[in-house]
C-alpha cells in the first residue's frame, strides 16, 4: 500500500503536533469502519510486551518499515526494534493492528492502534501499560527520560545480602528496623493519623558499603523497587522527569524510590521543585524514599535537616580497626591455602590501612595477589598486601579527574521562552 508509505513520509516531514493529527485523519480515512486509538503514553511499551510473549506481532509490508539496530556488547548480539511501521498483532483472540512512528529524533513514539471496535482497542491499550506498570520480580530504572526494566541489576541485587557486608555495631539491626518496619507497619501509621511514607538518606565516604546495603534490602524485602539514576534528558526536562518519577513511585506503591547520588540529581536549580514532589501536595503514601550520598556537605539544608523528607539519616563511616580486620580476614579465608594471612599478619594489616575504606581493602587484596603472582613465595601475601598500602593511600589522597560538563538540557523557563 504505497498510500500509507507516502502518508508516513509526508508526515514526518511536519511539525510533531501536526504530524500526530494527520497520521490519525489519514488512517482514519484508509481503515472508515474501523475504531483507532492514538497514544503517546510512555508506559504503552508496545515492543517489551512482545518480547515478553503476551502477544504476537508480525511487520507488514503495506508500508516501508524502518528499523533501529543496536549493538549489545553484553550480550554479544544485534538487537533489532521498528521505529516506523505497521505491524499485525494477535493478543488472545483479537487481530489488531498498530502503526509505530518515532520522531522528534527519535525521542517521542506514537502508536495507532486499529481495531474492529472501541472496547478492544481500549482493552488492548490497557493490558500493554498494565504489563509495562507490574513490577513483580523485576526493578525499574529511570533514564534518559524513561523508565526501563533492568535484568542485569535485577541480578546483582538476587545476590546482595546484609551477611556479604561488615557492618559495625547495630548498623545491621538499624537498616532491618527502618526498612522492614516500614512496610510492616502500615496500620501504626494510620492510626496515629500520620502519612504512611518515609525518606533515608544514607551518608558517608564511597565504598563504605551504602549501595550494597539498598540492593540487599531491595532483596530481602521483596517489594517493588524504582531506581532513578538519572533526572537529566536530551528533550524532557528535569521538572517533568522529577514529577514522571513520583508519579510512577505513588503508582507503584506500596514500593521503595532509590536516588542514588542524591547530590548529582538535585541541586539548586531544581530543588523547590523537588522538595515539592518529596512533600507537597501530592501524597506519597507507601512510598519509601531512600537516597545516598557521598558527599552530604553539597545538600541543601532543606533535604539534610528539615523533618518530613528525609528524617532518618544513616551513617556508612570508614571502618574501624575491628571491621578492617573482620574483611580482611573474611577476604583471606577465601584464598587457596598459600595466600592465607595469619592471625599476627591480619592485626599488621589492619593497623596500617587506618583510613582505608572497604572499597580500597578490597583493592588492597587484588593488587597484593596480583604482585605475590610474580614470584609466588609462600607466606609472602602479608609482605605482598603491606608492599601497596602507602601507594594505595597516596591514591586516596589525590584530588579526583574534573567531572565532565553535564549535557545541555532546557529548563523549564527556556522551554516556556522557546
Amino acid at each position: 500500500m504505497q498510500t500509507l508509505t507516502r502518508i508516513m513520509r509526508d508526515a514526518l516531514c511536519m511539525p510533531k503536533d501536526l504530524l500526530t493529527y494527520e497520521l490519525g485523519l489519514r488512517l482514519q480515512q484508509i481503515y472508515p469502519h474501523k475504531y483507532i486509538l492514538e497514544t503517546g503514553d510512555y508506559d504503552f511499551d508496545l515492543d517489551e510486551f512482545v518480547a515478553a510473549g503476551r502477544c504476537q506481532a508480525r511487520i507488514l509490508d503495506h508500508a516501508h518499515a524502518q528499523f533501529d539496530t543496536t549493538w549489545s556488547s553484553k550480550e554479544l548480539g544485534a538487537k533489532i526494534e521498528p521505529r516506523n511501521a505497521l505491524l499485525d498483532i494477535l493478543w488472545e483472540s483479537y487481530r489488531l493492528r498498530v502503526l509505530k512512528v518515532t520522531y522528534d529524533g527519535g525521542c517521542e513514539n506514537r502508536h495507532y492502534i486499529v481495531a474492529d471496535c472501541k472496547e478492544t482497542a481500549q482493552a488492548f491499550f490497557a493490558r500493554v501499560c498494565k504489563f509495562a506498570s507490574e513490577v513483580v520480580g523485576e526493578i525499574l530504572v529511570f533514564r534518559d527520560g524513561w523508565w526501563h526494566k533492568e535484568k542485569s541489576l535485577l541480578a546483582q541485587i538476587a545476590s546482595a545480602s546484609l551477611d556479604n557486608l561488615v557492618l559495625p555495631g547495630a548498623l545491621r539491626e538499624t537498616l532491618l528496623h527502618d526498612f522492614e518496619g516500614f512496610f510492616e507497619s502500615r496500620e501504626v501509621y494510620e492510626r496515629q493519623g500520620v502519612p504512611w511514607k518515609r525518606g533515608i538518606l544514607m551518608l558517608g565516604p564511597p565504598g563504605n558499603g551504602k549501595t550494597h546495603a539498598i540492593k540487599a534490602m531491595v532483596n530481602r524485602l521483596q517489594r517493588p523497587c524504582l531506581y532513578v539514576r538519572s533526572f537529566r534528558a536530551a528533550r524532557r526536562t528535569i521538572h517533568g522527569n522529577m514529577a514522571q518519577a513520583f508519579h510512577r513511585a505513588r503508582e507503584t506503591a506500596p514500593c521503595l524510590l532509590v536516588l542514588e547520588d542524591i547530590d548529582t540529581l538535585v541541586d539548586k536549580t531544581n530543588l523547590s521543585f523537588f522538595l515539592n514532589e518529596m512533600d507537597g501536595f501530592a501524597a506519597n503514601q507507601g512510598v519509601l524514599t531512600v537516597a545516598t550520598t557521598n558527599h552530604p556537605e553539597k545538600l541543601d539544608s532543606a533535604i539534610l535537616e528539615r523533618p518530613s523528607r528525609f528524617d532518618r539519616k544513616i551513617a556508612f563511616d570508614l571502618p574501624a580497626l575491628a571491621e578492617r580486620r573482620e574483611f580482611l580476614a573474611r577476604w583471606s579465608a577465601k584464598q587457596e591455602r598459600t595466600l592465607r594471612l595469619s592471625e599476627p599478619e591480619l592485626d599488621v594489616v589492619a593497623e596500617r590501612t587506618d583510613g582505608f575504606s572497604f572499597a580500597y581493602l578490597k583493592e588492597l587484596g587484588l593488587s597484593g595477589v596480583m604482585a605475590w603472582m610474580r614470584d609466588c613465595r609462600p607466606g609472602g601475601m602479608c609482605e605482598s598486601l603491606l608492599g601497596h598500602v602507602e601507594a594505595l593511600r597516596a591514591q586516596m589522597k589525590s584530588p579526583p579527574p574534573p567531572a565532565e560538563p553535564a549535557a545541555e538540557t532546557e529548563t523549564e523557563e527556556e522551554e516556556d521562552a522557546a
